[in-house]
């Protein structure tokens, strides 16, 4: 079985209702998915499918964590997207909140002053280790 079938199998066992796309491209895989687990447990999950890391540091790839017991690949990509209507409703739920969001139109209104962030950005960052 080849690795992104394998990564696919495994996730689809521990989260059945969670819909990953996992697509190879060369020495990669990609996955991607909509609310479900956060990006840290897919993380933890899918590590140990990668030989290692790539230190840019030292602009080389550390191969410290070749197995032969599992299929694996170079490189392992996660990106977990949260859909409008948890985004919505949390934008909902900080305008009564935080009083300087009250005159906010929509979630990419960047009329108040977050650090850099617009409310999309920032109820993307308060969602990035929960579970959906």
């Amino acid at each position: 079985m080849k690795v992104g079938a394998t990564i696919k199998a495994e996730l689809k066992k521990l989260w059945p209702t969670a819909k990953f796309s996992v697509r190879t491209r060369g020495n990669a895989i990609y996955i991607e998915w909509t609310n479900g687990p956060s990006e840290k447990k897919v993380n933890d999950i899918v590590s140990k499918y990668e030989y290692g890391k790539f230190d840019d540091m030292t602009d080389c790839y550390n191969y410290d964590n070749v197995r032969k017991d599992i299929p694996q690949t170079k490189y392992v990509f996660t990106q977990r997207e949260i859909s409008e209507d948890i985004l919505n409703e949390k934008f909902n739920y900080y305008k009564n909140y935080f009083s300087n969001w009250k005159d906010l139109k929509n979630l990419d209104d960047c009329s108040v002053n977050m650090e850099g962030y617009c409310p999309r950005g920032f109820i993307r960052f308060e969602l990035f280790d929960f579970c959906l």
